[in-house]
């Protein structure tokens, strides 16, 4: 068994739309995949704004790493109001958050998709 050590990755600036965020999860997804069986703590202490869109990007990472390379994955410092909407979107599934409901309808479902031709029929998009 291979003995798991607390591997420490931060964000020094919120993660917006834009080439260093996109550097920065680029980093973090080769950082996940050079390493096995880790604890990985994801500092978010810079962090009050975060895309929407980004979340899938960071679940890709997250889920990815998680289920092929046995990580534990735990965030700290994370902002009350990201949380909120990790919770509503259905994000929180990698933690062991209470799920919150979404009453005003604002925020986006978090789904991961099957990348097997069985499931092509959910990205199936015709034009007329």
């Amino acid at each position: 068994m291979v003995k798991q050590h607390e591997i420490f990755f931060s964000f020094e600036k919120n993660l917006k739309n834009n080439i260093a965020t996109y550097s920065k999860l680029i980093e973090l997804y080769h950082t996940l995949n050079t390493l096995e069986q880790q604890k990985i703590i994801l500092d978010l202490s810079n962090i009050t704004f975060l895309s929407a869109n980004l979340l899938a990007l960071l679940g890709c990472c997250v889920d990815s790493t998680m289920t092929k390379r046995n990580h534990k994955i735990a965030l700290r410092n994370l902002h009350p109001k990201i949380k909120a909407v990790m919770q509503k979107n259905g994000f929180n599934r990698y933690f062991t958050w209470d799920n919150l409901d979404d009453k005003y309808h604002n925020t986006m479902n978090y789904d991961i998709f099957e990348s097997t031709t069985e499931h092509l029929v959910d990205f199936d998009v015709t034009f007329c």
